[in-house]
Formats: C-alpha cells, sequence, structure tokens
C-alpha cells in the first residue's frame, strides 16, 4: 500500500503556507531544502550523553539504583480514582471571588501513571484538565450552568495571540491585556490547578470533572536477540558489563521507548548515560531526495513566475509528492546505553503516543464537617484588607484589619501590626468585635464557655466567657486545665487545687501534687502518703496506702502500703481496694505480683517464676501463667499484646485465643482512647493497630 509522505516536522507543512510575497515563498523553499539536507548528512552521526566520570559500582549504595521502576502499566482506573478523590482542595475569600487551588501532587501521579519526572514538562498536553461543574454554596444555594469561573486554560484561549515573523507564525499568551485577577490566576503555582469563581459566597463544595490522557504501555521483556513491536522491530546486538547495545524504532517523542535494565538482585539501575544515531533506509534516503529535487524545481518555478501564491505552492507539491511503501516508513536508531553496574536483565517499555483519555467526576469539600460556621474571614480584592463575610457573602464586620488577620476559633481573631499583637472578642449575636486586653492562651474552648487568657505569651493563665468576652477567673495561675470534663486543675506558686465547673472550691489551692482520674483526684505530697478524693472532696482513702497506681477501672484501683521489716528493709505490698477503700484482691496471699490496671474487666499480674497471666476482677486467674511479658488489654478491641515463650509477639482475645501473631521483634506502641487509633510498631517499620491490622508506617502515630 502506497501513500504520500509529508515532512511533518518541516517548516513547509502545507497545512501552515501564509507566505504573501515571492521572496517569503523563496525563504520558506529554501529553509525546507537546508532542513532536508541537514537530515541526510546527519544519518549516521552519533550523539552522545554522558553523566562524566563514573564511580566503582557499589551494590549497597542506594544512588545506583532507581526509586521505581518505569516497567509497569499505568495505574488502573481504580487507583487513579482513588488518587484524584484525596486531592487536596482549599479556598481563599478574596471579595468577591473564591479562589480554589486543587493541589496536583504530580510526582505522585507520574508514578501511578509509570511515567518519568519530567513527562509532564515535555507534554504540557497529557497533564490532567480540571474543570469545574457545579458549584454548592454554605448558604444552600448552587450553580452548575454557565459557572463564573477563570482558569489557566480559559485565560490562555482568551489571550492567545498569533503573529508572524521572518516568514514564521508562532503563538503566545499577552499578559498585557489581562485584569489583575487573570494574572494573578496566570501566575500562580505550576503545582495547583487554580480556579477563580466570582462569587463572594462561601464554598461547600465544588464538584469537578478530571480528564487524564492516560499513556498506553506493553512492556517487553527481552528473551532473545529481537523484539517485534507494533512500531518496529527492537534488536539487542549486545550486553557487555554495563552497556547496552541495541537498535530500536526511532520514536516520536523519546520516551514513548524506554529502556531498563536490571542489576541481578532485580533492582533498576541508573542510567548514566546514552549515545545513539538515527539512520536511515535506502528507500527513505530516495524519498527525501525526491523531495528534495520537488522543492528545489519549487524554487526555479517561484523564480520564473509560475508559483505567485500560496495556494499555487500546496497544489505544485501536493501534485508532486513523494511516495513510499508503508514498511519503509520506519526510522532506527543504533543506540548505546550506559547504566551504573552490570546488567544482568533488559526490559524496553513501549508507550502509545496516543493516550487513552480517562474523565473522573468528583465532588471536593471545601469546609468538611465545620459547615456551621457563620462567619468567615475574606481579604477584599481592592483595598487587600480583611474582615468577615457571612454564608451570603456579605460584610458583617468591614474589611479594616491587616492580611495577618485571622481566626483563633470562633470568638476570637488576631492579628499583628509590626511587632504588636492584637487579640479581638467577636460577638456572633450582636455581629460585632471589639479588641480585648488579654491575649487566648489556648483556643479550645472548654465546657462549651470558656477559653484560657492570658496578660502575654508564657504569661499566668485565667479564663475568659465566649459568651460575653469577659474574663471568669482571673490571670494569676501558673497552670489551669480542664479534666474529666469537670473539673479545673489549678497551679499556684507551686501548689494545686481542684476547683468544680461553676468554679466551686474542691480542693484548696495547698497540695503539692494533684491528678485527677476520672471522677477521682489523688492528692500526695513530698514524705506524706498518697490519698484518693471523690468529687465532693471526700478523702477515701485516709492516708493507709503509700502509693497509688493509675485510677478506678473496673470499679477497682491498685493501691500500695510499705512495709519495713525488722533488719530496716522496705518491700511494698499491693491491693487491688473498691470506692469504698475495701481491699477486694489482696495480690501477695494471692501469690501475685507486677499487678497492673484493670483494663476490659482483665489485670496483667506475674507468678514468682516470672511468668505472665491474667486475673479478673475477683482475683481469679483466667488465663494462666504461659506468657514470657503480657500487656494490658486494650478497651476498644479487646486483644492484648502478648510475648509467647518462643520469643514471639502475639494478639490474644480474652479468652487466651491467639488472634493474630505479629512479625519480628516489638519495638514500641501507642495506646489511644478512639476506636483503631492504638499502634503497634514491629521492626522493619511495620506498623498495626489494636486489631491487628496492618497500616502504612507514620511516625506521627507514635508521637
Amino acid at each position: 500500500m502506497k501513500k504520500y509522505l509529508f515532512l511533518l516536522g518541516l517548516s513547509l507543512s502545507v497545512q501552515t503556507i501564509n507566505a504573501q510575497t515571492k521572496q517569503e515563498l523563496l525563504h520558506k523553499i529554501d529553509k525546507d531544502i537546508r532542513s532536508i539536507e541537514k537530515l541526510l548528512n546527519m544519518s549516521g552521526m552519533r550523539i552522545e550523553i554522558t553523566s562524566g566520570d563514573p564511580k566503582p559500582f557499589d551494590p549497597n549504595d542506594g544512588f545506583n539504583f532507581e526509586q521505581f521502576s518505569m516497567a509497569k502499566t499505568a495505574a488502573d482506573r481504580e487507583k487513579l480514582q482513588e488518587f484524584f478523590r484525596q486531592l487536596p482542595v482549599h479556598n481563599q475569600l478574596l471579595y468577591p471571588y473564591n479562589i480554589i487551588t486543587i493541589g496536583k501532587k504530580e510526582f505522585d501521579l507520574l508514578k501511578l501513571i509509570g511515567k518519568d519526572n519530567f513527562y509532564f514538562s515535555h507534554q504540557p498536553d497529557k497533564e490532567p484538565v480540571f474543570t469545574p461543574t457545579r458549584i454548592t454554596f454554605l448558604d444552600g444555594s448552587s450553580i452548575s450552568k454557565d459557572l463564573p469561573v477563570s482558569s489557566k486554560k480559559s485565560i490562555a484561549e482568551k489571550y492567545t495571540k498569533t503573529e508572524k515573523e521572518a516568514g514564521e507564525t508562532y503563538s503566545y499568551v499577552d499578559e498585557e491585556d489581562m485584569n489583575d485577577l487573570e494574572k494573578m490566576i496566570w501566575n500562580s503555582s505550576s503545582f495547583d490547578a487554580t480556579i477563580a469563581l466570582a462569587d463572594p459566597k462561601p464554598i461547600k463544595s465544588i464538584r469537578c470533572n478530571i480528564e487524564l490522557p492516560v499513556p498506553v504501555k506493553k512492556i517487553y521483556e527481552a528473551q532473545g536477540k529481537t523484539i517485534n513491536t507494533p512500531y518496529g522491530t527492537i534488536t539487542i546486538d549486545t550486553i557487555a558489563g554495563t552497556q547496552v547495545y541495541c537498535t530500536i524504532p526511532d520514536m516520536d517523542q523519546d520516551d514513548d521507548l524506554q529502556i531498563e535494565a536490571y542489576y541481578k538482585n532485580g533492582k533498576v539501575l541508573r542510567q548514566r548515560g546514552s549515545s545513539s544515531n538515527t539512520f536511515i533506509s535506502g528507500n527513505k534516503k530516495q524519498v527525501y531526495r525526491q523531495w528534495l529535487s520537488t522543492l528545489k524545481q519549487a524554487k526555479k518555478d517561484i523564480d520564473k513566475g509560475d508559483i505567485k501564491s500560496d495556494s499555487d505552492l500546496e497544489a505544485y507539491l501536493k501534485a508532486h509528492a513523494a511516495t513510499t511503501e508503508e514498511e519503509t516508513q520506519q526510522a532506527y536508531k543504533s543506540s548505546v546505553y550506559t547504566f551504573s553496574g552490570p546488567v544482568s536483565k533488559v526490559v524496553f517499555i513501549l508507550t502509545d503516543s496516543s493516550a487513552k483519555k480517562e474523565s473522573f467526576e468528583f465532588t471536593f469539600d471545601i469546609y468538611g464537617a465545620d459547615t456551621d460556621r457563620e462567619t468567615f474571614v475574606a481579604t477584599d480584592f481592592e483595598s487587600q484588607k480583611n474582615g468577615l463575610l457571612n454564608k451570603a457573602g456579605k460584610w458583617i464586620v468591614p474589611a479594616q484589619f491587616n492580611l495577618h488577620f485571622r481566626p483563633l476559633n470562633r470568638y476570637y481573631y488576631w492579628d499583628q501590626f509590626d511587632e504588636a499583637e492584637n487579640t479581638y472578642y467577636y460577638n456572633p449575636a450582636a455581629q460585632t468585635i471589639q479588641m480585648v486586653a488579654y491575649k487566648i492562651d489556648d483556643p479550645e474552648i472548654y465546657d462549651d464557655k470558656y477559653v484560657k487568657i492570658t496578660p502575654r505569651t508564657n504569661g499566668l493563665k485565667g479564663l475568659a466567657d465566649v459568651r460575653s468576652g469577659k474574663i471568669i477567673l482571673p490571670m494569676e495561675y501558673e497552670h489551669l486545665s480542664f479534666k474529666s470534663n469537670k473539673y479545673w486543675l489549678l497551679k499556684q506558686e507551686d501548689n494545686q487545687g481542684v476547683l468544680d465547673q461553676n468554679f466551686k472550691t474542691i480542693m484548696p489551692i495547698a497540695y503539692s501534687k494533684l491528678d485527677i482520674e476520672g471522677d477521682y483526684i489523688i492528692a500526695g505530697g513530698s514524705g506524706s502518703n498518697s490519698d484518693v478524693y471523690n468529687a465532693g472532696g471526700k478523702n477515701i482513702t485516709q492516708g493507709k496506702y503509700d502509693d497509688i497506681e493509675g485510677s478506678f477501672s473496673d470499679g477497682l484501683l491498685l493501691v500500695g502500703k510499705r512495709h519495713i521489716s525488722k533488719e530496716g528493709y522496705t518491700s511494698t505490698k499491693y491491693y487491688y481496694i473498691d470506692t469504698l477503700c475495701q481491699v477486694k484482691i489482696d495480690l501477695a496471699t494471692k501469690g501475685y505480683k507486677d499487678a497492673a490496671e484493670f483494663s476490659a474487666g482483665m489485670a496483667v499480674v506475674k507468678n514468682e517464676a516470672g511468668d505472665y497471666g491474667y486475673i479478673n476482677t475477683k482475683g481469679v486467674l483466667v488465663l494462666p501463667f504461659q506468657y514470657k511479658y503480657a500487656r494490658s488489654f486494650y478497651l476498644t478491641s479487646k486483644l492484648a499484646l502478648v510475648t509467647l515463650k518462643d520469643g514471639s509477639y502475639a494478639l490474644i482475645d480474652k479468652s487466651g485465643n491467639l488472634v493474630k501473631k505479629l512479625p519480628g521483634s516489638f519495638t514500641k506502641s501507642k495506646f489511644k482512647a478512639a476506636d483503631r487509633a492504638s499502634r503497634i510498631l514491629m521492626e522493619d517499620k511495620r506498623s498495626f493497630n489494636e486489631y491487628g491490622e496492618e497500616l502504612e508506617y507514620n511516625s506521627n502515630d507514635y508521637w
């Protein structure tokens, strides 16, 4: 089968002939003649790229290997869908606009589609395109047609200009006629998709259509000397140490055909350099020479006046186009690739340049669950001052503050001018704002009514009522904390005390150490016994015990009483007591030691031989002394981490059944109250929750 051969890479494509004069026509002809002559002369010339003097290969040096392999097909639609669903989306109220930024996380996306970090730079048309399809506002309204949005794409379409210079046409985006908003969007970070919405109302969510051309890849592992592909034959000439000599099809894009080499341990070797030369078959050279002859004849006809216009030249070129057989179209390159170490295996990755376009539709929440807010800090685009908007996009506190102005919580705001910091109280009922003579020590709102305040950074603490902004507890305490949702623990001049929710004194500020566990207050002082007090301030242990371990759990508290022998040795006997200070379990009498607090109705105990087991709240041994080490049961999963006699680790249930064996040795754990929030870290950074479910390691989980 025959077809016309058009040299699409040359300037004289018949689709772009715009010459209007004889000189312009001759200029174009001359330029293409030079291009073809250069192409014919360069056939067989080798182009070499190297990375300088290589270091001796060290298989333990991670720099000798790539971090991830390109020899994998692009992620399936489900993984891409999950990737786009989790993209970070932020919104800035820039009155009268909403500025929405979607973090593209392109380096992570490139890993998913199996392309290198320069793929989008070389082929920007392959980047994902974000198109808003529906906007929902916090006031309950929404729009889905003729959205008043601007993006880099729409701005480029609006301001792209085409001009001609020296007979050549070129396009560019002209910023001169853009307004200030368009310039801001156009020059925004390339790491984000930035969208401006011409509406001042705060956004609840944005629905976007995302289009991504996904490259279709095929992996070819060399089994012999040749590999047949739809684009031609790959021939491996030889593999010599760190170098691979091969003949490959010359693709439209360099990264449409890639090579990966592997060390004997299966890791991907880093490519150090390459050299190649494109050679043209005899048949194809003949076609180029025919085309060259056609161009030279066209030049003569222009000189004679037989070709006078673009249309004349186009008709002439079509009438005299060179022909070639289909199989002679593909050019080849003789290539040498150099890698960081000895090559054991080679894989070629072929990408179809006409990528498959995937389309996704997602709704991104802007404020998440925080949709009950009534006020929003916004910046006036013209004045660059901050104020407060309501859900309707109306100013309730006019833009009058500097750009540092920001919320601390629903009632308090902060800004800074030079070295001066200012705190403001906002009254939602009156929709007024006023400066206050204190700072917010902690923005958390306690008991739905109070915030901690201080006269200065790291100063003494007090409380203010968020309903009025008035000081309710003077700023004269070194430490102030709200415990068990019912007690205020105070510290003043190294002494501590306790107030109830209504600031009535339960324990005067006279104790060197106080701790609150659940409904009980544990008091202790230097040289004195520890005692437990109830919510009414009654001492229920009356100095009977020297040690208080933890707090009441399952109605029992672990306490210790010291005994001094005639020889002067001190020993401590431990008991579990109830809330009436009655001894319920005498550990020594039962032969138990090293006990722990009760948890989920069970407590760890140890025998004289050093083995661990579990007792119930009656003091009965329900899980025998069969563990090398044991830990308390998790309240959420009702499982416990134990060390078995063979030194391995496992999670067991309350019947002693082995639920999950954990790999390797134990590193550390973190108990947290929330379900599935506790963590168990084993060797090699393998992380599990209290149910034995393996998780991705995150160091923050263990703080």
